[in-house]
Order: structure tokens, then sequence, then C-alpha cells
């Protein structure tokens, strides 16, 4: 890790991975170094250079795989937190300041892609929150 602020994702992989395996559906978790890198190793154009975490779909086994950057650095807990805030998550922001529960629900958002493809960003939050018990006034 580069900085004392930066989260090491990949400590807690086995949790996360527990975590995915409550739903109904083939999830395996990864953490990788860059998102926008890995994506591009794979054939797969991402333009955002500093995502935090996305899922990806395997159309030959039905697997999803949750990739997550590592580490998680303050900026990108920052970055993710402001942008609840501007759509009213508010005091539910809160705890994500904690790098391990902001990796949580960041792996909770991704799942929330997966289980049904039409929710937007917003309602991928919301329901991340619901899963790890957190009130939000959305």
């Amino acid at each position: 890790m580069d900085s004392k602020s930066d989260f090491d994702s990949e400590a807690i992989l086995g949790e996360l991975n527990d975590i995915v395996h409550k739903y109904d559906v083939p999830f395996d978790v990864q953490t990788v170094p860059n998102i926008q890198e890995w994506s591009s190793a794979q054939g797969i154009v991402e333009e955002n250079s500093s995502r935090s975490g996305a899922v990806f779909r395997n159309i030959e086994n039905g697997r999803y795989l949750v990739v997550l950057a590592n580490p998680i650095t303050s900026d990108m807990i920052r970055s993710a937190i402001e942008a609840m805030l501007m759509n009213d998550f508010g005091d539910a922001t809160d705890a994500l300041w904690e790098p391990k529960k902001f990796v949580t629900h960041l792996l909770l958002h991704e799942v929330a892609h997966a289980l049904d493809h039409s929710r937007t960003e917003r309602q991928c939050d919301e329901w991340a929150f619901h899963q790890l018990g957190i009130r939000c006034a959305v």
C-alpha cells in the first residue's frame, strides 16, 4: 500500500465471498490494482480510470464476477460518498467512512446490479444500505 489511508480490500476477500454466496446467483469476487487496466486486458472498454468496483457476467457459464479495486483509497471513498450525498443519502453515508464498511457496501452495490439489471445507481446504493441494515431517507 502506498498510503496509510489505503485499505487492503484483498484482506477481507474471504468475508466478501461469504457475503455474495448468500444470494441465489453464482458470484466470484476478485481484487485488482486498477479496474480500467484489468478491463482493458479482458477486452472490455472502461472509461472511468478511478472506478472502485464493477460487476461482469461470464456469458459461457452464467457466473458473475465482482471486481474491486485494491487498494481502496481515501479518494475513492470520498468520491463515492460525495456522489451518494448528491443523491440525498445524507446520514446513511456516515458509516461508509469506515473503509471495511465502504468495501462491503461497494460489493453489495455491484451485487444489486447483477440481481436486477434495471436498477439505477441510486437504487443499487439504496439496496446495499438496506442489506447492511443502514436506514436511508431516500
